[in-house]
């Protein structure tokens, strides 16, 4: 090894800043760096009336370079939003940009770029759940909490309440026993009654133990979607065992199913929403 590589200053292995194509005023008067080394000038007047956190323009900053904890791709959306330009579509973004977008822009204040995200998040929150509840809960949107509450059923406990902010944990854990207390009264109720429908009588000899299969069944999984997907394809007897006077042994089980989904359907929609756990 020379003697020269032995002294290379550290720092000169490093990448070097570049700077953002998009932002690169002369004119600028604060220089933002992103966690991924790219440089964004930026007017600070723009800040002072699109923004809470930055700051303000009669505020001298010397010079100095910001460095932000948010990658390149987060404030070059971020960044547009404070300029009277065309806007980034936040429908071309993905559900990850998104919600890195929303984050900074609670972070900073963007006061626009907030509002939009949290309405975008809003209708993505039943196929993304999880990303929905976590944003939520950082800035305490209730509404999308309690869209999102329902979905995330199927997770483990123990595995959900880790993601949690302390305060959200007991009122979860609240909330999930109040479903799970529902839905199981619910189906027991509904796979044991049938007995009376179709015989006239109540007849121990059919369906006393489907509704404790169903639930052993499910696992962890308490969801709406886990309940009625399980129910649908759940093996029942078609006739009763102890006696031949039951209808068709086909209608009978579609019937049963049937039944039981709808029953089950109207006692979950009965469920206090997550928000009124907290």
């Amino acid at each position: 090894m020379s003697s020269a590589s032995k002294h290379l200053d550290p720092q000169s292995l490093a990448p070097q800043p570049t700077t953002s194509q998009r932002f690169q005023a002369s004119d600028a008067d604060v220089i933002f760096q992103s966690s991924d080394n790219v440089r964004f000038h930026i007017h600070r007047k723009n800040l002072e009336t699109h923004t809470g956190a930055f700051p303000p323009a009669e505020i001298e900053t010397h010079g100095e370079i910001v460095t932000l904890t948010e990658d390149v791709s987060t404030l070059d959306n971020l960044f547009q939003y404070v300029y009277p330009q065309r806007q980034p579509d936040l429908e071309l973004l993905s559900v990850d940009e998104l919600y890195k977008l929303a984050e900074a822009a609670e972070k900073y204040e963007v006061f626009n770029v907030m509002a939009m995200c949290k309405a975008r998040i809003k209708q993505l929150a039943s196929d993304n759940p999880g990303i929905a509840f976590n944003y939520a809960s950082n800035h305490d949107h209730q509404d999308i909490m309690s869209i999102a509450a329902p979905l995330l059923l199927d997770v483990p406990l123990d595995e959900l309440v880790v993601t949690l902010l302390p305060r959200f944990v007991i009122p979860w854990v609240r909330y999930r026993e109040y479903w799970n207390r529902v839905a199981w009264k619910a189906v027991n109720a509904q796979l044991t009654f049938p007995n009376e429908v179709y015989h006239g009588s109540l007849c121990d000899g059919y369906l006393p133990t489907n509704a404790s299969k169903l639930w052993m069944a499910l696992g962890d999984k308490r969801s709406r979607k886990a309940i009625f997907e399980l129910v649908r394809n759940f093996d029942i007897p078609g006739r009763c065992p102890r006696c031949n006077h039951c209808i068709d042994g086909v209608n009978l089980k579609v019937a049963i199913l049937a039944a039981t989904e709808l029953f089950v359907s109207r006692a979950l929609d009965a469920v206090p929403e997550f928000e009124t756990f907290l």
